[in-house]
């Protein structure tokens, strides 16, 4: 998923370019918490959707429970998160063994060769049409049933294991959702739209709660941050913010 031209965003900002720099900045003062990026094109995401429920449907993934590494995690910086048993359940869709089950290459870099899950085709054009120059960490879908919720947390924006001195970047893509979930970044309340692209700065403390009764399905990017990425795509989507 790599190109010749890839130029990832490092820790040292001397190697950067300015304007990749001034987006650097904006994500480490966590100025950017959430920011719209653009919606997916829609015969496009209605295939995408279709993929989504029949694997929910078809597979019961992997359920987020008390010895998950992310209720773990969670519970170490929520203490007082109390998880409702079954809510959440997660699908790993970007690894070696082409098995949603498998989540042991979702967060630390590992040397091998992987690729999208070839079972979702409208997954892998989106991959491709959007998303092509880039290096992925993981991709995953998240579902949170009615009533669920995941407690407040930081993740790391830089010195993931294995490509230690790279920024990595969270994006949502919400597949269904309604308007009673919520996301909340460092005590800002945030809502999603389904069909749209997010940049989801997961370095501020943050955590969603689905209070509606529908499920809330999202597909998440983990990726590693680059000059073509930055400059192209969030630089852009910010000076429309704040134009």
């Amino acid at each position: 998923m790599t190109t010749v031209d890839y130029r990832p965003i490092l820790d040292d900002v001397r190697l950067n370019s300015a304007e990749s720099g001034d987006v650097v900045d904006l994500l480490v003062t966590t100025r950017i918490k959430v920011l719209p990026l653009f919606e997916c094109d829609p015969p496009l995401f209605a295939a995408m959707r279709d993929e989504a429920l029949t694997l929910a449907g078809e597979n019961l993934g992997q359920v987020v429970s008390g010895d998950h590494p992310t209720a773990v995690y969670v519970q170490a910086s929520d203490p007082g998160w109390k998880q409702k048993p079954g809510t959440i359940r997660q699908y790993s869709l970007y690894n070696s063994a082409n098995d949603v089950l498998f989540n042991d290459e979702d967060h630390h870099w590992k040397g091998v060769t992987r690729q999208c899950n070839p079972q979702l085709p409208a997954l892998r054009e989106f991959v491709s049409r959007y998303f092509g120059g880039s290096v992925f960490q993981n991709c995953r879908m998240q579902s949170i049933r009615g009533g669920g919720d995941i407690g407040l947390h930081r993740e790391r924006i830089v010195a993931i294991p294995g490509r230690e001195r790279q920024f990595k970047l969270r994006f949502h893509l919400p597949i269904v959702t309604n308007p009673g979930v919520t996301f909340w970044m460092d005590g800002v309340a945030f809502t999603m739209k389904a069909g749209s692209v997010y940049l989801f700065n997961q370095a501020c403390m943050h955590g969603v709660s689905n209070e509606g009764t529908e499920l809330r399905v999202h597909y998440v990017f983990d990726c590693y941050l680059d000059d073509d990425l930055v400059c192209g795509l969030i630089a852009s989507a910010w000076q429309r913010g704040v134009a």
